[in-house]
């Protein structure tokens, strides 16, 4: 099964099976850690961890920019503007961000003040997760709800460092409003598997290669069903105007499906097949997009791409590059990230029949299991045992001044030190 097909499969369902322990003392966490999470192999999966307040958020665990203001369904979510909430920042404040070098850069500064984007807080120390689900955002005990820490075991190909082609491209989704789709993608890459099929494959020296020519083909057709009809909807007929278009798609997959499993196989007709295919999608993406001015996003993103001049790449865009999530090492560049051994999940499109406005939740199949079961694990913190959890934690060095060493942070801590009362 695809894997964008199988993350958007009954995840509902999926969430639901998640078990949950909950937790007394910072040894319980520990003693769960050890004995109830399935071990992994580090040099294949690179294990996570992330705390919530309140166990409810469990279920909207995705980053700022795809939720509403204030949780609010009546207000829009912040995605569908989030090109122009990127760029009015920056613009007011030049200065702060003049220092950073990319795009990535520019939302992880965005990140550490609170703006929504599209990165998701992680860290790598279980022991930073746990007093985060203790406490509020100013960092008070959180009495009212009980908390919880969620672990993501991520896959080595799902990990990327700072300044990666995948990274830098997804980054600039941030730039682009939401008439850009996934389209764009799978197109490029058909036509680039087109490419290197002309290139590789002389008609007139009979295909000697016929075999290499087919396993060449083979992700072709794969790439064409997903860009052309998944389960929920035709991607592609909904960007087709005229009736005749709606046909000739029609039959040219239906041609090159029976050539390709014929027998036969005439290397000739499949070869012109490919130049006709080629062709048809170039006349699409000229007739329809430039004409809707969504094609200007293709651009616009891919100028964008190039802006990031440090870093620049010569390739197009394809499907691996926006769609999923994404584990990101960052710049050890501060000091609040390396006190909390941070680092990001990085959020691109859910699927490739999604729009821009669809939050991602393929990351919650990454979530650790329970060894066993085979069951994702959460661990629940009781509210009435996170202030017993964070004066333990405090013991142990994991306390605000230590996680967020700015000056105005670790100014609010010692205010709170000298609350003191009178005497009676």
């Amino acid at each position: 099964m695809d894997h964008n097909k199988e993350c958007d499969l009954n995840i509902s369902n999926y969430i639901s099976e998640i078990n949950t322990t909950e937790i007394r003392s910072v040894s319980d966490f520990l003693n769960v850690l050890k004995d109830e999470v399935v071990d992994i192999n580090p040099k294949y999966k690179k294990r996570v961890f992330r705390g919530l307040s309140k166990k409810s958020y469990i279920n909207i665990d995705y980053p700022s920019i795809y939720r509403n203001p204030e949780n609010d369904s009546t207000f829009e979510p912040f995605v569908k503007y989030e090109h122009e909430m990127f760029y009015d920042l920056v613009s007011r404040f030049p200065e702060q961000f003049s220092s950073c070098n990319n795009t990535f850069e520019h939302l992880v500064m965005m990140q550490h003040y609170g703006f929504p984007t599209r990165l998701l807080d992680v860290t790598t120390n279980p022991l930073v997760a746990l007093y985060f689900a203790c406490v509020n955002g100013q960092g008070y005990v959180d009495n009212d709800e009980d908390g919880a820490v969620t672990i993501y075991d991520l896959f080595e190909i799902n990990i990327h460092n700072y300044e990666s082609n995948t990274i830098t491209i997804l980054s600039n989704l941030a730039k682009i409003n939401q008439s850009y789709t996934p389209f764009y993608a799978y197109y490029n890459l058909l036509v680039k598997i087109i490419d290197s099929l002309q290139n590789g494959a002389n008609p007139y020296r009979g295909f000697l290669l016929s075999n290499i020519f087919i396993a060449c083909i083979k992700p072709l057709i794969t790439q064409f069903d997903l860009l052309y009809k998944t389960e929920k909807e035709d991607i592609l007929r909904k960007f087709l105007t005229y009736e005749r278009d709606k046909i000739k798609i029609d039959q040219l997959k239906t041609e090159l499906c029976l050539l390709i499993e014929n027998e036969k196989r005439d290397y000739k007709l499949i070869y012109n097949k490919l130049l006709e295919l080629k062709d048809f999608f170039q006349y699409i993406k000229e007739l329809h997009f430039n004409r809707s001015g969504s094609l200007d996003q293709e651009l616009t993103l891919y100028d964008h791409i190039l802006e990031d001049k440090k870093y620049s790449i010569s390739k197009l865009v394809y499907p691996e590059d926006i769609i999923g999530v994404f584990y990101v090492r960052p710049k050890l560049n501060n000091p609040r990230i390396i006190n909390q051994n941070g680092a990001f999940l990085l959020f691109g499109f859910a699927g490739q029949d999604k729009t821009k406005l669809d939050p991602p939740r393929c990351h919650y199949r990454l979530k650790a299991t329970k060894k066993y079961t085979n069951h994702p694990i959460d661990i629940i913190i009781p509210k009435q045992y996170k202030q017993v959890i964070h004066d333990e934690l405090k013991q142990l060095g994991i306390h605000q001044a230590f996680l967020f060493p700015e000056i105005d942070k670790v100014a609010q801590v010692i205010t709170k030190e000298y609350k003191i009362k009178k005497c009676q």
